[in-house]
């Protein structure tokens, strides 16, 4: 390492400068006079560009738009004066997408010139939600379409591998976007990548790869240095940015703009978080009220959820993370009876995680006196909170319920689906827990072929159902009574037509995994 002293001259420092970089391969910073300091391990590649702004929108809009360098091989074509093409294919699905409220939607005409640039939290859900569920059924359509009256040794536009080969990048980068990653994951996701990798210069060609999709081999590495990538990645100072732009500045200058952002900012955190914190206490009714409405009345939503997550990041450690997971109920609540539905779910519960109890239902004669009697009270709530976001109940009959849709592990290769229809918090034996109602989609009865494109992907939480049938209470399933924190997160949803059948296709959006192996 070079010594370089204050009395250098200022060619001497930029010929030593030019010395240490073509030893090292990387430039000078003070940095490097710090004994432990390696520039080439310690600095970070960000993983939001690399992924969305680098990865993703090569994929997308320079390979699949705009057809390569040479513009020669258009995957996704737009529409023409009679025709609509793959991209109108992609809107109409997009535009039948049920999903969270928080999650962000793509423009009208993404992929258009009239869609403009995407955000990077835009082609964060492209690439996690959007992407895995309707690309892969757009691109196998095209490639069967291609395919046909193709002459020997004739390359088609859309070949067959580019559905699955695109999971294969969606998982990939699903795995490396955990809060939460193991060593396992880490080698799934960096095999993925390479597989993908290989695959993607056999159909596309070397000319379209970039330096970026060198940069994600290294992202294992930074991961098992630095813990996951929410930590050290610039995914929300990016929303910030776009926070501050809406300030109003009033044109200060002079160091006045950096302590008017600085002001505007504190007081929108100091509210963000007053009105989190009275959201999730009881003692006072009226500030409950008055923070449900503030949040009610927010009509910025992104401002508002990125006030949300920096609050909810602005915890210490173990706690902060212990809150993501808990699950807890929201919003107005009563004290209601059981309904005929709820009651026999309930006492099956209770039989068979407290079978010592021995509860009977309230309606049942001819018991012994010492019989304990199944209260039929509850305390019923319109939302409740899942790892830090809002769930809302629903009932059967609302047209869109896309604040309503959670889903359930139930093992690696099944992701089930439900509407949650009540929350209900039920005291029995001194013990309070807290309950969901939910109503289940029903599985295919036949499995689809693009079903097996999915299968070696499981993390991606994709999974086919039949269109607007739910599975029977007393069915061969998961029960509709079960406890609020066996959730692992919430889902989105759409109906599309798959091989000659409409059916319902949804994506997980899980921060946690688990597997729900024992008895629910």
């Amino acid at each position: 390492m070079y010594a370089i002293s204050e009395q250098d001259n200022i060619q001497e420092r930029d010929r030593m400068k030019t010395a240490y970089f073509r030893r090292y391969g990387c430039r000078w910073t003070e940095l490097c006079r710090l004994p432990y300091f390696d520039p080439t391990t310690m600095g970070v590649i960000d993983p939001m560009h690399t992924f969305m702004l680098g990865l993703t929108r090569t994929l997308w809009f320079s390979v699949w738009v705009k057809g390569g360098p040479g513009g020669d091989r258009v995957m996704l074509r737009g529409r023409t004066e009679t025709n609509e093409r793959e991209l109108d294919l992609i809107h109409a699905l997009l535009r039948q997408f049920e999903m969270p409220r928080w999650f962000a939607r793509l423009p009208a005409d993404v992929g258009y010139p009239a869609g403009g640039n995407l955000t990077s939290n835009e082609w964060k859900a492209l690439v996690l939600l959007y992407g895995p569920t309707a690309i892969p059924l757009v691109l196998a359509d095209a490639a069967a379409e291609c395919s046909e009256g193709l002459a020997p040794g004739q390359v088609p536009r859309v070949p067959h591998e580019a559905a699955a080969n695109f999971l294969k990048m969606a998982t990939a980068l699903k795995i490396l976007m955990r809060r939460e990653v193991t060593e396992q994951d880490l080698v799934r996701a960096i095999l993925l990548f390479k597989e993908w990798f290989e695959e993607f210069v056999q159909i596309y060609g070397s000319k379209c790869v970039t330096p970026t999709f060198h940069w994600l081999t290294h992202m294992a590495a930074q991961i098992r240095r630095y813990g996951p990538i929410h930590g050290f990645w610039t995914y929300l100072y990016k929303h910030l940015n776009k926070v501050m732009k809406t300030y109003r500045t009033k044109n200060h200058g002079g160091g006045e703009l950096e302590v008017t952002f600085s002001r505007e900012w504190k007081h929108k955190m100091m509210i963000a978080r007053l009105s989190a914190a009275l959201v999730k206490q009881d003692e006072d009714p009226m500030g409950k009220e008055v923070a449900l409405e503030i949040q009610k009345q927010t009509r910025d939503q992104l401002r508002a959820g990125t006030l949300a997550e920096m609050v909810q990041q602005d915890g210490v450690g173990d706690e902060s993370r212990a809150e993501q997971r808990r699950c807890v109920a929201d919003g107005r609540s009563q004290t209601s009876s059981l309904d005929g539905s709820q009651l026999p779910g309930l006492l099956h519960w209770y039989r068979q995680h407290r079978p010592a109890w021995d509860l009977r239902r309230p309606d049942e004669y001819n018991t012994p006196e010492d019989s304990r009697f199944l209260d039929d009270h509850a305390r019923f709530h319109q939302q409740f909170l899942l790892q830090g976001r809002r769930i809302d109940t629903c009932p059967q009959d609302k047209p869109n319920k896309s604040d309503s849709l959670v889903v359930m592990r139930m093992r690696p290769r099944l992701a089930w689906a439900s509407e949650l229809r009540s929350v209900f918090a039920h005291k029995q034996c001194g013990e309070t827990r807290l309950f969901v109602e939910v109503t289940w989609l029903k599985p295919l009865e036949q499995e689809l072929t693009i079903q097996g494109v999915y299968l070696p992907y499981p993390e991606l939480e994709v999974e086919f159902w039949q269109y607007e049938k739910y599975l029977a209470p007393d069915a061969d399933g998961p029960p509709a009574i079960l406890l609020a924190q066996l959730l692992d997160g919430v889902a989105a949803r759409c109906a599309v037509e798959v091989e000659g059948h409409l059916v319902w296709v949804t994506a997980g959006i899980s921060l946690h995994i688990s597997y729900r192996m024992t008895r629910l």
